[in-house]
């Protein structure tokens, strides 16, 4: 039996699924907030500490995530259109 190759699209690729996601349901940045106020990144490595948002998406969380004061924050997702999402939330110089 021939040896079939598996390829696996990410729906997050397309700008438009992308824009649409991040007009996400509020709930999700209410919880995103409890989330971030709950782990306190300041209080674990200060505003100079490094934070890692995996899976960042269009950057709801590290919206949340900056306002709680942190500088120093990677945004890191599979999905380049989401991070043009993220980029357009949070500003081309907050989006490394």
């Amino acid at each position: 039996m021939p040896k079939q190759e598996l390829i696996i699209e990410n729906p997050f690729e397309d700008e438009q699924t992308s824009i649409e996601y991040s007009k996400a349901d509020p709930v999700y940045e209410t919880s995103a907030k409890a989330a971030v106020d709950f782990v306190n990144p300041i209080e674990h490595g200060g505003a100079d500490g490094i934070v890692l948002d995996i899976g960042a998406g269009t950057g709801v969380s590290s919206e949340i995530i900056l306002n709680a004061g942190v500088k120093n924050l990677y945004l890191i997702d599979p999905a380049a259109a989401m991070l043009i999402q993220a980029r357009e939330r949070l500003g081309d110089d907050q989006v490394k």
